[in-house]
């Protein structure tokens, strides 16, 4: 967790980046599931995270639309064993 010391800069583009890595996750995660009830919990989800992201791009001063609406995603979280 150290990306998330120093300023508030810094702090602030962690976050976003984990929010990003967090909507890329939930995208292959919706990619596998079958079942209605699953895929409709998993993208409520993503839609938070990327509410989340909007507002600490936002908070980090950035204006690019793309930035904002969290358009260009991370990488998806590996969560392999």
């Amino acid at each position: 967790v150290n990306s998330f010391e120093g300023s508030i800069d810094d702090r602030l583009a962690a976050a976003y980046s984990l929010e990003s890595s967090l909507v890329a996750s939930h995208s292959a995660a919706l990619a596998q599931l079958q079942g209605i009830d699953g895929a409709t919990l998993i993208a409520a989800i993503q839609s938070a995270e990327a509410r989340h992201g909007t507002v600490l791009a936002d908070l980090a001063g950035q204006t690019a639309t793309a930035t904002l609406l969290v358009l260009d995603e991370a990488a998806p979280l590996d969560v392999t064993a």
